[in-house]
């Protein structure tokens, strides 16, 4: 049916995009957050949801905790609908978004390391779950919104620590490439990525179908504030796709290890399209961006929601129209 990330991408789009007269919808997208809270905390959102059979739109039955970075899209749209319609109707934009930054700060970020985890069922005490991340979680942009938000300065220890992962995979494991692995797994005091069948698959530790987000997500802080902590690792990665491809986005392919071997063939627009945010980091990459963009808006993903929402997220940005609450 659906799950957390994908409703956080559809709100933020949403709150971007929308004039007053479609305020209406965001509203329906907020009561379905409201009305399918996690076991766990239901200011948090359950990751997935799916008909049962008479076809009513449950939670997973069993599975019903969060996704750390849906929960963080929804609260930074909830920003974004503040700053677009106010929040002086039927819903508290503002009240609804610090209630739900609350409760991510409760339950989502390791408090004693300033961690981002990977959902609100992952325990600090756990030695494996409890002291990992997703790399695509470390939305840098995002702390510091919510920082602005709550005048809460833990989320500035989050954003401190969020960088201080990035640069030390880049220092230590990817140094030739800038490629982020899709799980970073803290080891005796070290930050490294995860080994194959951590969480979801043999390519946990690779950059793959999480960590392709990552030239996205992390490029935003850079382009909204000119935070340049990461500069070094999204110029290298810069420099490596362009090199690796001849400069043709149709040679992407759809994962790589972090020395830069491809793992699986394909063009997936979901590889394709957040390199154009990160390529934006140099004036000298317009034309590789121009390539980028002719082949991100050519390709028709008709059934993936996943590509079709990077896609459209990563367009937002480029053409400029991306704005920070």
């Amino acid at each position: 049916m659906t799950v957390s990330e994908a409703h956080g991408y559809g709100m933020m789009i949403t709150a971007i995009m929308a004039g007053s007269e479609d305020k209406q919808y965001f509203d329906g997208l907020y009561r379905f957050y409201k009305a399918h809270g996690s076991d766990n905390d239901p200011s948090l959102m359950a990751w997935q949801q799916v008909k049962d059979k008479s076809g009513k739109i449950i939670n997973t039955p069993g599975d019903a905790d969060s996704a750390t970075d849906g929960d963080m899209d929804i609260a930074y749209s909830l920003l974004l609908a503040h700053r677009q319609w106010g929040s002086e109707g039927e819903i508290d934009y503002l009240a609804s978004a610090k209630d739900i930054l609350d409760a991510i700060m409760s339950n989502e970020i390791n408090r004693s390391q300033s961690l981002v985890k990977l959902g609100d069922w992952a325990e600090d005490e756990d030695g494996i779950y409890g002291q990992s991340t997703r790399s695509s979680d470390l939305l840098l942009n995002h702390f510091k919104t919510f920082e602005a938000a709550t005048g809460n300065d833990e989320w500035k220890d989050v954003r401190d620590k969020a960088y201080k992962v990035i640069q030390s995979i880049h220092k230590e494991k990817s140094g030739n490439t800038g490629l982020i692995p899709d799980f970073i797994v803290q080891s005796k005091g070290e930050y490294q990525p995860a080994e194959a069948g951590f969480l979801e698959g043999e390519k946990d530790g690779n950059y793959s179908w999480n960590s392709s987000r990552t030239p996205w997500r992390y490029t935003l802080d850079y382009l909204l504030t000119g935070d340049e902590r990461a500069l070094p690792q999204l110029k290298k990665m810069n420099d490596w796709i362009k090199a690796e491809t001849d400069g043709n986005p149709e040679n992407i392919q759809s994962g790589y290890t972090l020395s830069g071997k491809a793992v699986e063939e394909g063009n997936s627009t979901s590889f394709v399209a957040p390199f154009m945010v990160s390529a934006m980091v140099d004036s000298s990459n317009q034309q590789w961006i121009n390539r980028l963009w002719n082949r991100t808006i050519q390709e028709q993903d008709d059934d993936d929601y996943f590509a079709n929402t990077i896609k459209l997220q990563t367009m937002i940005v480029v053409s400029g129209n991306w704005w920070a609450p």
